[in-house]
């Protein structure tokens, strides 16, 4: 048989030797990013979180960790932008819908039916499905004899906007109507006016605008037009595991960069403060008292607590998180100091300021900013509960 010519062997085994090659490094690659997701989690400050002494003792906690990784993952969802994707897990269960299960929550015709909407510190992060607010309100009214049904809408980084609008698609589509609507907001609404400078604008506005404007997917899971700029091949290569490891390192080469640079701060005025609590969450409760009036359901804004303000004594771990806290959002803190006494100042019915919930309490509750520890969720929870039984909710 007739040996092909040396130039062709040579170019063969160039090609073949690219292709292992690159396929290694596109193992190699998986392998990291696993070991990244364990490590980090879902939440910004996984490493410090998972390590906190409040979860030393929890058997299911090294489950939660992992499964909060796992779990990470959002859909397009029209009109709200995102939603969490189904997954099932031991600690862990987001449904069909994007709704985490909700332990406790007897759902027939006759109960009474509660809706309950936020972002992340709604939907649980930092806690097994059985520990979250909604599961722990849940059961304070199991235990009062008056069983209920609880679905929880809470969604990461969502601001109150994006949950009003959740509330009316839910309204003209859900056969059973909510007999009771929850609210429990604070951070995200200030966050994203710190992030953005804009008045009621979603979290990470810009990078929305930007992937829209340049025809990259806004969020897992939607996969835009095809267009002559954005063909299935570099669609492939952008999702690559390859990809993700150097935009990665990218990312914290960046970092770096910036962070041994002198720290610029976002200057917010009173005026702009004042705009956004107006428009992005007052004029809101204006609209959820229009449709509560309409579909005939009761309804309750809860404003959150958050470690940048209050009167809580920060333990020794809080204390840290803090001063990490500051350094990396340099300016933030100045922000929430001017919105949360202008939230005290809301005089609504169906308004309900619960910032000082943890006050006074000297151990670790925070596990970062805003996410709260199992007993700083069972604190919300017992004191939305007291707040709702008084007013005959």
């Amino acid at each position: 048989m007739d040996q092909p010519p040396p130039l062709i062997s040579k170019i063969s085994f160039s090609i073949s030797f690219v292709v292992v090659f690159l396929i290694a490094i596109e193992v190699l690659s998986a392998i990291y990013l696993k070991i990244s997701y364990v490590r980090h989690g879902g939440l910004e400050n996984v490493p410090g979180a998972a390590a906190l002494s409040v979860y030393k003792s929890y058997s299911w906690a090294p489950t939660y960790w992992r499964e909060e990784v796992a779990a990470f993952n959002v859909s397009y969802e029209p009109y709200v932008l995102w939603k969490r994707a189904p997954y099932r897990g031991e600690t862990v269960t987001i449904d069909e819908e994007g709704l985490r299960l909700t332990a406790h929550s007897q759902c027939t015709a006759q109960n009474y039916t509660v809706w309950l909407l936020g972002g992340s510190t709604m939907w649980g992060a930092g806690a097994p499905d059985w520990l979250t607010i909604p599961s722990l309100l849940a059961e304070k009214y199991e235990k009062s004899g008056k069983p209920v049904c609880v679905r929880n809408y809470g969604t990461n980084a969502w601001v109150n906007t994006q949950e009003v609008v959740e509330l009316m698609l839910e309204l003209k589509r859900a056969q059973h109507k909510p007999d009771l609507v929850i609210f429990y907001d604070g951070f995200n609404d200030t966050y994203a006016l710190y992030q953005s400078g804009l008045i009621d604008v979603p979290i990470n506005n810009e990078l929305i605008k930007n992937k829209l404007e340049s025809g990259d997917p806004v969020q897992a899971g939607w996969n835009p037009p095809q267009s002559s700029t954005l063909r299935p091949m570099s669609q492939f290569l952008l999702m690559s595991n390859t990809a993700q490891v150097l935009g990665r390192l990218g990312a914290k080469l960046q970092h770096a960069l910036n962070r041994s640079q002198p720290a610029r701060s976002r200057h917010l005025n009173s005026d702009q403060v004042r705009a956004q609590l107006d428009v992005a969450y007052v004029k809101n409760m204006e609209s959820v008292d229009v449709l509560s009036r309409q579909y005939g359901f009761k309804f309750a804004f809860f404003w959150q607590p958050v470690l940048l303000v209050g009167h809580k004594h920060l333990s020794a771990e809080e204390v840290t998180e803090l001063h990490d806290t500051l350094s990396d959002f340099v300016g933030m803190q100045d922000v929430f100091k001017e919105m949360y006494p202008l939230a005290q100042q809301v005089d609504r019915p169906g308004f309900f300021d619960i910032d000082d919930v943890l006050d006074g309490r000297p151990d670790t509750i925070y596990i970062d900013y805003a996410h709260l520890a199992p007993e700083g969720n069972r604190l919300v929870a017992e004191r939305m509960y007291d707040v709702l039984h008084n007013h005959g909710m």
